[in-house]
């Protein structure tokens, strides 16, 4: 019988969401969020310009977080933009670590049924909207009325009434209006408009089923295409399975066990994550080589798994035990590469430094701040 692959979120008793999914028994991917520290991505913010660094191309907007944000301005608008000015922006990523959020000064307004793009005059249908006969009847509606502003149909627009679609396009457009008009206004910094609702729980599309202990999303999941796959049950938690918890606890900690008596060391610094592989067994002459190859494959899948699940990124670098026959060395870094495929937003592996440290970068997918900052208590 194949094993299941399921989703499950858990809504603690801190408000904080845990988003994981199982293939096979096996933890494969986990989210963290804490629900009272909304994402900024989506908001708008009358920010001023703090200094402009032509050889990043770039401004730093004070916007009223913790760090500058980042406005990237390129050539052609390097010198249209100057120190102290009040600026429009929105966030397209979010602050991290000690890095200031991304922002944009072309921002768009979100409503129920449609976005409004007031710095581009594209329309476009969201590839939801399947009947060819209403995707036609949408994009000649938005074209005659979008007074040259740039629209997405989102896909609920596919059912609504013509006349709330265009009162709501009126709306967005004397918002936008309103917004231009406040551009030299104070105080700034000042948010501006705030992003609709909560983060969204996305829900992933191969599962066999999706199970959660917060009844109200349970009955927000059921009005979905995916509600036939939904389940709800009050006591569910990832601390009720030991295997899963297990995993889910080695998140936390900087130190991990292996079975064959190797230790793997997990260190995140400001310029890169670092990850020390140590045998605390004895290695005696008889085919050593072997053994050492052997302990580092089996750090190196751990590794692989820790770094998928924590969504390590940037530059990382792994201190595997010196091979001692070159050529076994080439064979793992050929294992390893491959390896490392299997996994979801797989790191680009550099190979070996002249030091004989491992060396790789990786994109960031998801925040995995709360594991770097947080302590496994502050979940419940």
């Amino acid at each position: 019988m194949k094993a299941l692959k399921f989703q499950f979120i858990e809504k603690t008793n801190k408000d904080v969401y845990i988003i994981g999914i199982v293939d096979s028994d096996k933890l494969v991917e986990i989210t963290i969020f804490d629900n009272s520290h909304e994402s900024k991505v989506g908001n708008i913010y009358r920010g001023r310009v703090i200094n402009i660094v032509k050889g990043l191309k770039a401004a730093f907007v004070n916007i009223g977080l913790k760090s500058n944000a980042y406005l990237y301005l390129g050539d052609d608008r390097l010198e249209e933009i100057n120190e102290g000015e009040q600026v429009i922006v929105q966030v397209s990523k979010d602050e991290f670590d000690q890095k200031g959020a991304k922002v944009t000064t072309e921002y768009s307004l979100r409503g129920n049924h449609i976005v409004l793009m007031p710095f581009n005059s594209d329309i476009k249908l969201s590839k939801k909207i399947k009947s060819i006969d209403r995707r036609r009847e949408l994009f000649t509606l938005a074209k005659e009325n979008s007074n040259g502003f740039g629209l997405i149909l989102r896909t609920s627009s596919e059912f609504a009434p013509e006349e709330d679609i265009l009162k709501e396009l009126n709306c967005l457009i004397e918002e936008f209006n309103r917004i231009e008009d406040s551009r030299n206004f104070i105080p700034t910094p000042k948010l501006v408009r705030a992003k609709e609702g909560n983060r969204e729980i996305s829900i992933n599309a191969d599962v066999d089923y999706v199970i959660t202990n917060d009844n109200e999303l349970y009955q927000k999941i059921k009005q979905t295409n995916h509600g036939d796959r939904a389940k709800y049950d009050g006591r569910f938690s990832i601390r009720y399975s030991e295997k899963l918890y297990t995993t889910f606890k080695s998140l936390f900690d900087k130190k991990i066990e292996l079975p064959n008596g190797a230790q793997i060391v997990i260190e995140n610094t400001e310029a890169m994550n670092v990850i020390d592989v140590n045998s605390k067994k004895y290695f005696d002459d008889y085919d050593l080589n072997k053994t050492i190859l052997n302990t580092n494959k089996s750090a190196a899948e751990e590794i692989l798994k820790q770094i998928a699940l924590r969504d390590l990124s940037g530059i990382i670098i792994i201190d595997f035990i010196d091979f001692i026959d070159l050529n076994e060395k080439k064979e793992f870094l050929e294992w390893f590469t491959e390896e490392s495929k299997l996994y979801n937003n797989a790191p680009n592996i550099l190979g070996f430094t002249k030091l004989g440290l491992m060396e790789m970068t990786r994109r960031r997918s998801i925040n995995s701040q709360f594991i770097k900052e947080r302590k496994i208590d502050d979940l419940w």
